[in-house]
C-alpha cells in the first residue's frame, strides 16, 4: 500500500487483519509497518505507539460488536430481540475472534480510553431486555446471566471443546438462550402473582 494513501481507518484495517492472521500478541508498529510496506516512522502520523494501536483498535472493536448487536435487534422484542441478540453475539466471535479477544483483554489493561468505551458493548443487551417487566436489579441481574452463556458458549465452540459428539450446536445455543429467557418470564410471572395478591388483600 502506497504511504500517500494512509489513513487512520486503513491502518487499522490492515491491524486488524494482522491479529485475526497471527494474533493479538503479534501485532506492533513494526509487523505492522511492514505488512504495510512502509517504515515504521510513516505510522507515527496516525498511530505513537504499539500501546496506542491495540487501544485504537480494541475501542474499534467494541464499536463493532455492539453496533452489531444493536442492528440485530433493531425492531424486536422480547424473545425475538434475546434470540437475535444471542446470534449475532456468536456470529462475531467466530467472525473475528482476535478482535473479541482484544475486548476480553480491556479490564484488565487499566487503559481509560478502552475501559470507557466498554459499557457500549452492553446497551444493545439491556435493549433486548427492555420489553421484559424486570426490575432495574433484576434486569442487571439477567443480562449477566444471558452475557455470561453468549460468551461462554461461543468461545467453547470456537476453542473446540464441542468437537467430540455430532449434536447439532445451533440446538444446544438455541436451548441455552431459551433457558435464560425462560427463567425471565418465570421473573415476569412472580411479579404477575404479587401484583394479583396485592389486589385481592
Amino acid at each position: 500500500m502506497p504511504k500517500h494513501g494512509l489513513t487512520k481507518e486503513t491502518v487499522l484495517d490492515a491491524a486488524e487483519e494482522l491479529i485475526e492472521a497471527h494474533g493479538v500478541s503479534y501485532l506492533t508498529t513494526g509487523t505492522l509497518a511492514k505488512k504495510l510496506g512502509i517504515k515504521p516512522a510513516s505510522l507515527y502520523n496516525h498511530i505513537e505507539s504499539t500501546e496506542q494501536l491495540r487501544c485504537e483498535l480494541a475501542v474499534r472493536a467494541v464499536r463493532m460488536l455492539s453496533d452489531a448487536l444493536t442492528a440485530a435487534i433493531d425492531g424486536r422484542t422480547r424473545e425475538d430481540a434475546c434470540f437475535a441478540l444471542a446470534d449475532a453475539y456468536r456470529a462475531f466471535v467466530h467472525r473475528s475472534p482476535a478482535l473479541y479477544h482484544l475486548i476480553l483483554m480491556i479490564p484488565m489493561t487499566g487503559n481509560d480510553t478502552m475501559t470507557n468505551a466498554l459499557p457500549d458493548v452492553i446497551v444493545p443487551v439491556f435493549h433486548a431486555l427492555s420489553g421484559f417487566r424486570l426490575t432495574e436489579e433484576e434486569r442487571n441481574h439477567w443480562q449477566r446471566i444471558l452475557r455470561t452463556v453468549m460468551h461462554g458458549f461461543s468461545t467453547q465452540e470456537l476453542w473446540g471443546f464441542f468437537s467430540h459428539t455430532n449434536t447439532d450446536r445451533n440446538e444446544t445455543y438455541r436451548l441455552a438462550v431459551q433457558t435464560v429467557i425462560n427463567g425471565i418470564l418465570h421473573t415476569e410471572s412472580e411479579h404477575t402473582k404479587h401484583q394479583g395478591g396485592a389486589q385481592n388483600a
